[in-house]
């Protein structure tokens, strides 16, 4: 992840990152345009990858298994952003999460 977004989101990637040793991510932090360029910038910089190192490979799994399938779930996803359509779930029912979002974020920050 690193690699993938150090020259093009250095400030969103420090938002992101915690520990020193064991890299962990955070997305939490980010607003939704933020979390959607991450999301693209990643899956961009995975499909671009060519000879993977073993390392590489591991990541992608790790990216694919573990982190996709909550990416879609968590509110700030754009599916139009990412040329997908949206599921099942109303326009409604997402600009209330999305505005319980905010205010969540308001009250965090006091």
């Amino acid at each position: 992840m690193n690699e993938a977004l150090a020259q093009a989101f250095p400030e969103q990637l420090e938002k992101i990152t915690e520990g020193q040793y064991q890299m962990l991510y955070d997305f939490g932090e980010l607003s939704a345009a933020d979390y959607n360029a991450v999301i693209d910038a990643m899956r961009k910089y995975i499909a671009s990858l060519v000879d993977a190192t073993d390392w590489q490979k591991k990541g992608v799994w790790v990216w694919r298994e573990m982190a996709e399938p909550f990416i879609r779930k968590d509110v700030r996803y754009d599916f139009a952003f990412h040329g997908e359509t949206l599921p099942s779930t109303s326009n409604r029912l997402r600009a209330v999460a999305l505005a319980l979002l905010r205010v969540r974020r308001l009250f965090q920050r006091r």
